[in-house]
């Protein structure tokens, strides 16, 4: 094959300069994309007002980054979306290591993997996180941030973040891991028929899927799927969430967005949200060990990206729960309250406090639901 039968076959955007082919701004973070998905790379960078990078595959996306870094441009993520090895991944978080670049979270396209080998990916932390490109469209951009908030972090040397911290002592840590089974199996086989019940009602109240699964960050910012009974109407989580990461709503904070939230929950969800049942599945969060009965509230990756400082790191050393000293006390309306209390229970945690807030818990959800 002659080098212009070749040629003819590769998009042009792989054969012009860089400087000429992708909208690289100096003024401002880049995403390095290593695909042929131009389209999601755009759009994802658009969103935030980045510049971006493309490359056809990983050893081309090596060469771009050196050059570019010669240049000064810099970069918020990279994001890897060709078919690679483990062994692959390894060396180029690497090279990234020695380019000065270790602090940029990496990010891989789930598409490419089995289900076996992305479970794999994950607890060996080969990558930053992986993602899907259809699944995961509308949180991709904020997972990137939240990661380069944490590499950030723990690359600063502050003692207070502590990635996958345990419990102390590791008696403890199996024990409480073992109460988490049993009483989440217990509850879900009791409460199996009311969740049906509820799923039914979802789905006869309004169109849409009847589980909301969005993405939170747990112990050691440990980013998982987080389970719920939907409560809003289709695409209201969708909206928020990109109306977040645009400049022009940010200003108006959570105020704005809360309102949007609000107006959109539907008869049913208003029902499950002041009666908490919208969070049942959570019980299935702790089963499979994202979260414990007892512990701090998984955040928002936009609200856990704010609290990686030296004052508030240290609520991610407990586990994410269900219910925990926030919710007992009842004090939600003020977030400093809420990061106290987290900060409490993680300096305090012990197998009795999870006993007194789990014997706890039931008073306070009843005044909860008495006071709507």
């Amino acid at each position: 094959m002659t080098k212009q039968e070749t040629a003819q076959k590769i998009p042009a955007y792989r054969l012009v300069s860089i400087q000429e082919s992708n909208p690289l701004i100096k003024q401002r973070e880049n995403i390095l994309y290593i695909g042929d998905n131009i389209t999601l790379v755009a759009n994802l960078a658009g969103s935030f007002r980045n510049g971006y990078a493309t490359a056809v595959n990983l050893q081309q996306g090596v060469s771009f980054l050196r050059e570019l870094l010669m240049d000064e441009f810099r970069f918020r993520g990279i994001m890897i979306d060709v078919p690679l090895h483990k062994l692959q991944l390894e060396k180029f978080m690497q090279f990234l290591q020695g380019a000065g670049l270790d602090q940029v979270p990496v990010l891989y396209v789930s598409t490419h993997l089995s289900q076996r080998e992305v479970e794999e990916m994950i607890n060996t932390h080969v990558v930053d996180d992986i993602v899907h490109p259809i699944r995961d469209i509308f949180t991709i951009g904020e997972r990137m941030d939240f990661v380069g908030q944490v590499k950030r972090q723990v690359a600063s040397g502050r003692k207070e973040v502590v990635v996958a911290t345990l419990l102390k002592g590791w008696l403890q840590a199996v024990v409480k891991r073992v109460a988490d089974i049993v009483i989440s199996s217990i509850l879900i086989i009791l409460l199996a028929p009311l969740m049906l019940l509820l799923a039914i009602l979802i789905k006869l109240g309004s169109q849409g899927p009847i589980f909301h699964n969005a993405y939170r960050a747990g112990m050691g910012y440990t980013i998982f799927k987080f389970y719920r009974f939907r409560t809003t109407k289709v695409g209201t989580a969708r909206l928020i969430t990109s109306l977040s990461q645009v400049s022009l709503f940010r200003d108006h904070g959570a105020t704005f967005l809360k309102a949007c939230d609000e107006s959109s929950v539907t008869g049913i969800g208003q029902w499950l949200r002041r009666t908490c049942l919208d969070e049942l599945p959570q019980l299935f969060n702790v089963w499979k060990g994202d979260m414990s009965m007892v512990g701090n509230r998984p955040l928002p990756l936009n609200e856990a990206s704010q609290l990686t400082n030296d004052a508030f790191a240290e609520r991610f050393n407990a586990p994410a729960g269900i219910t925990g000293l926030w919710q007992i006390h009842l004090d939600g309306d003020v977030l400093r309250d809420r990061v106290q209390d987290d900060l409490m229970y993680a300096k305090q945690r012990s197998l009795w406090l999870d006993f007194t807030i789990l014997c706890r818990t039931p008073a306070a959800w009843w005044r909860k639901v008495n006071a709507h």
